[in-house]
């Protein structure tokens, strides 16, 4: 029987270990709760990483639901408690609405604006359309980026055919 988000970290897991130069742990304990899988940089050589710090911690929540405030306020605690700077959480549904504060993607805002931690949220689909670590790697960076800036990516328009 698979335990409920195992085949999400497992997944995490997978992909982070694409990427060269990084180490995975998963279920680590930490004095402010157990994460589900740390990603640790071990890379000598300076390649520009998509994060903050020489740990990730990766909170992966297996729901049918987005994940709401208190969630996201629960890993941003784990986060801070072992001073990383960095996290990612993947999820089902990504986060919670936008455009008031009890909504957790304004939270996460609110967070990086107050205390400098990166949360970034990644959604199941958009770990389809990958094709290669390199791709993933891509995808953190744009995440990252969409944290540090308020970023959002643009879906490009279709082209109209003449005549419609």
């Amino acid at each position: 029987m698979v335990l409920p988000g195992k085949d999400l970290e497992t997944l995490a897991a997978y992909l982070v270990q694409t990427l060269r130069s990084v180490k995975v742990s998963w279920d680590v304990p930490t004095r402010s709760g157990q994460i589900d899988v740390v990603l640790r940089d071990e890379g000598s050589e300076k390649e520009a990483r998509p994060w903050s710090g020489e740990y990730v911690f990766i909170e992966c929540k297996d729901r049918g639901e987005r994940v709401d405030v208190s969630a996201l306020g629960a890993f941003s605690s784990k986060l801070s408690g072992a001073k990383v700077k960095t996290g990612i959480v993947l999820s089902r549904e990504g986060l919670t609405g936008r455009g008031q504060r009890k909504y957790a993607e304004d939270f996460r805002n609110l967070i990086f604006n107050e205390t400098g931690i990166a949360i970034m949220s990644i959604r199941i689909s958009e770990l389809h359309k990958l094709r290669s670590g390199r791709d993933f790697l891509e995808l953190l960076r744009h995440k990252y980026e969409e944290v540090k800036f308020g970023t959002r990516r643009r879906r490009r328009k279709k082209a109209r055919k003449k005549g419609t």
